[in-house]
């Protein structure tokens, strides 16, 4: 693809979260790549070894930071270098449109027919469902789910807290009988609890953990108030989490050293069960809820 030696050549790159596409004169060469963070090798090689026992992954690339030119000891020349950030609605856009077949829409943007459990604990504004101030409890599915991928677009008020709810079993709880990932605003929460005097949150307590059993890389989520793109999916035991394009969570629930938790999750051994939201008593905003059942 490259030009002779001598001439210019263009370079076009797109980064969402931990996502790259590269065009090289006009054709693609690098489409939706993970970009692994090279700086986190050494100190991933030592942590891999408990892995299965912690549900340890590399930290994946910042969410921020420089942007280098880099030589290897040869002359290179480098002109017209721009840069725009994407905003985060543009990059939800692009976010949702990749691979987006097979999804259904379960928020209808009207009323809350298609749900059960703590329907009266929501409510839909807007065209968003919303978990009512002071309320909470499982909104779920009325179809049961296996191996799925969900994706949510949600928006956390400051110290905002909810939950998707995952295997839940007919008149269960999320948290005790199924699964749940944390939907929270980890700075505006933390600083609730120290405003109260208490400890902060439990590893296992921040924004894409696996409640009770697993905490999720930190610094990806957007300020309270700026919607958020999140996709998961659940294919038997593992579960992973990616957040605004970059994963903050890769479990394999059956290797967990269930001796190191607390309160198993019963949904840890469960393949199947209702999905939904998970309310904390925070007005929470989801836009947009979809499932897509994997083979």
């Amino acid at each position: 693809m490259d030009k002779p030696f001598g001439e210019w050549n263009h370079f076009r790159i797109r980064m969402i979260g931990e996502r790259v596409t590269v065009e090289f004169n006009g054709e693609v060469v690098v489409d939706n790549a993970v970009m692994d963070n090279y700086f986190a090798q050494r100190k991933a090689a030592k942590q891999l070894e408990d892995a299965a026992k912690t549900g340890f992954f590399p930290d994946p690339v910042p969410a921020r930071g420089p942007i280098q030119l880099q030589t290897h000891g040869s002359e290179i020349r480098w002109r017209n270098v721009f840069v725009r950030e994407i905003p985060p609605e543009e990059a939800n856009a692009i976010l949702a449109a990749e691979d987006a077949d097979g999804f259904v829409e379960l928020n209808n943007g009207k009323d809350l027919s298609n749900w059960q459990g703590a329907v009266d604990s929501y409510e839909s504004r807007d065209g968003n469902i919303v978990c009512k101030q002071g309320k909470g409890g499982d909104l779920l599915t009325k179809e049961s789910f296996g191996d799925c991928r969900i994706r949510v677009e949600f928006k956390l008020p400051e110290a905002g807290n909810n939950g998707i709810a995952l295997r839940v079993p007919e008149g269960g709880h999320s948290a005790r009988d199924g699964l749940e990932l944390q939907v929270i605003d980890n700075v505006g929460y933390n600083a609730r609890l120290a405003k109260a005097g208490k400890s902060g949150l439990k590893d296992y307590q921040h924004h894409g953990s696996l409640y009770f059993c697993v905490g999720a890389k930190r610094g990806y989520l957007r300020p309270a108030g700026e919607w958020n793109f999140q996709e998961i999916e659940v294919r038997g035991p593992r579960i992973t989490v990616t957040l605004n394009g970059t994963k903050i969570l890769d479990v394999d629930s059956d290797t967990l050293d269930r001796s190191q938790i607390a309160n198993p999750p019963k949904g840890l051994d469960r393949r199947d069960g209702f999905v939904g939201l998970a309310g904390h008593n925070d007005p929470v905003e989801f836009r947009s809820f979809k499932v897509k059942r994997l083979n």
